[in-house]
């Protein structure tokens, strides 16, 4: 799933940890666990991006 829903707007994310991430699910992407998406080092987003919200 990260290599569909993350990779591709990867380099407009922040680099800084701090910096707030937001993600507006559409319809069935809304049951997507964000946050506990593993890139190809297994790396949940989460620990990149501390402050991290969907709305």
């Amino acid at each position: 799933m990260h290599e569909l829903l993350i990779q591709p707007i990867a380099k407009e994310l922040p680099t800084h940890p701090d910096s707030r991430v937001i993600f507006i699910p559409h319809q069935s992407l809304f049951l997507v666990p964000f946050a506990a998406l593993q890139d190809q080092n297994e790396k949940f987003l989460i620990e990149k991006h501390t402050k991290f919200s969907i709305l």
